[in-house]
């Protein structure tokens, strides 16, 4: 299945929830959180970008570890530095972020 910018957005959002959670760098989250966003509102398709092999690091945000996740993102669907976060957490800990009120 094809990645498309929003699915690229979501695991961003993710990362940056739960390394919130964790309690890590406030400045990497905010990264992970404006990448999403400037990803949510880009009109080019990131998967073309990579297709393409352009050089990502030339988008606003976007710096080279958010570059090769997002190749990882589109060239296998997934990334495995949020399989690896998502363990360290109970199933459902991103979902009780979304509860009004409730926050890390």
């Amino acid at each position: 299945m094809p990645v498309h910018n929003a699915d690229i957005a979501d695991v961003f959002d993710e990362m940056g929830d739960l390394l919130e959670v964790r309690g890590e760098n406030p400045f990497k989250i905010r990264a992970y959180r404006n990448a999403s966003r400037m990803i949510n509102d880009m009109s080019d398709s990131l998967r073309d970008m990579v297709e393409a092999d352009r050089d990502l690091t030339e988008l606003d945000g976007i710096g080279k570890e958010l570059a090769e996740k997002i190749r990882e993102i589109v060239n296998t669907g997934s990334l495995k530095a949020l399989e690896k976060l998502r363990n360290e957490f109970p199933d459902g800990i991103t979902d009780l972020l979304h509860i009004q009120g409730l926050g890390p």
